[in-house]
């Protein structure tokens, strides 16, 4: 099975406070369910706490640590939300998180500080859900996840063409972003969406269809050349030090990479139905 604990695409979408130690004990651990498993009062709450995020301050402590030209993203807008902070960080770190050895350690980790910001500030009580994807990989576009209209519990459809692609339904449908220019939430499903990137020599096939290429077979292709479990891929990404350590942009006290590679070790505090 194929988690994706990010479902607000970005996304993304756990046990222990932020307060917590490397020396705590996991002894009652969560347990992340996925979304369709939720009730509408628990779907109900985790989309209230998101916009619960969205409507709390820009917290000064966000503090970009890579150059905006490498990054390439406009700068913190302080009239942004505690939400924009926490996008920010994954937008100000893109090039250290992706295609290197903190690919899988960072966003374990993010979700970790999603869930933590959810509970510790919105009062969230739930555990942080996933996606299963691979209930859905043979029709994305058609998937329940995005035909659930209501107004409180659900996440809403695609966006309107006709309304800059703007979400019309569902609880999100009033969320507003700041980056990378103040918008309400969009949402656009592309058929073929290699194709801008044809040049790139990575993308070798950019006419395939999104349906083809988001398989769980095509995905475990990818893995398999490893061991297939977290370590073995995470070694294979770039050998790193398990005693790195996670840069979280000022916003979170920071960990290591070992710290993260349980998640039933003390610091998170989380097992998966």
């Amino acid at each position: 099975m194929f988690r994706l604990s990010a479902l607000v695409l970005s996304a993304v979408l756990l046990g222990l406070s932020f307060s917590g130690s490397r020396a705590a004990t996991c002894t009652r651990p969560s347990v992340r369910r996925e979304w369709r498993k939720l009730s509408a009062p628990e779907r109900a709450e985790w989309i209230a706490a998101i916009n619960c995020l969205a409507r709390l301050p820009h917290d000064d402590a966000l503090t970009p640590i890579v150059d905006r030209s490498i990054s390439n993203i406009p700068p913190v807008n302080t009239s942004g939300s505690y939400w924009d902070d926490i996008v920010y960080i994954h937008m100000d770190l893109n090039t250290r998180i992706h295609s290197t050895g903190f690919f899988f350690p960072f966003h374990r980790f993010y979700v970790h500080a999603v869930e933590s910001a959810m509970t510790e500030r919105c009062g969230y009580t739930g555990a942080f859900p996933y996606w299963d994807w691979s209930i859905d990989a043979h029709d994305v576009e058609h998937s329940p996840l995005f035909e659930d209209s209501n107004p409180i519990s659900g996440l809403g459809g695609w966006g309107d063409p006709a309304k800059d692609i703007q979400v019309q339904t569902g609880g999100f449908r009033h969320l507003e972003v700041a980056y990378p220019v103040p918008h309400v939430l969009r949402r656009n499903f592309t058929l073929q969406p290699f194709l801008p990137f044809a040049s790139v020599p990575v993308f070798t096939a950019p006419e395939q269809y999104a349906n083809v290429s988001f398989t769980p077979e095509r995905v475990r292709a990818l893995v398999d050349w490893t061991p297939g479990d977290f370590v073995g891929f995470q070694f294979a990404m770039e050998f790193p030090e398990l005693d790195s350590v996670i840069p979280a942009d000022g916003m979170f006290p920071e960990v290591t990479i070992r710290d993260v590679m349980d998640t039933t070790g003390g610091y998170l505090c989380y097992v998966y139905e």
